[in-house]
């Protein structure tokens, strides 16, 4: 197979088969809306690709990283903190319920980050 073949080769299944860390690659997630007991709100629904029973990480930011001399944020650290799974899912948001505390230290609260459960 000539260099010219394999070079063709590899971009053909780079294309068809895009590796995650990939810009084509984009985690579903969001933000919690609202909170009420073991149910909770999340700012993304079917238009956003969300199915009944998907079952979604909730990230609480630990720490702000800034820039010393701008002030700029330029990193966050999350800590993983409870699962939620999708009961009820709408348009533009989903009804979620608690399934598993990850971290008792932390509830979930309004603002805190949801990621799709790989």
């Amino acid at each position: 197979m000539s260099i010219r073949t394999r070079t063709l080769v590899v971009l053909v299944a780079m294309a068809v088969f895009p590796l995650h860390g990939g810009a084509q690659y984009k985690a579903l997630g969001g933000h919690v809306a609202a909170v009420s007991g073991s149910s909770i709100i999340i700012d993304i629904g079917s238009s956003h690709g969300v199915q009944a029973d998907m079952v979604f990480t909730v990230q609480k930011a630990i720490t702000v990283v800034r820039d010393p001399d701008t002030g700029a944020v330029r990193d966050t650290v999350y800590e993983n903190i409870a699962e939620i799974k999708a009961v009820d899912v709408r348009d533009r948001s989903t009804v979620c319920e608690l399934t598993r505390t990850l971290n008792s230290r932390y509830a979930v609260a309004v603002r805190d980050r949801v990621v799709k459960k790989t």
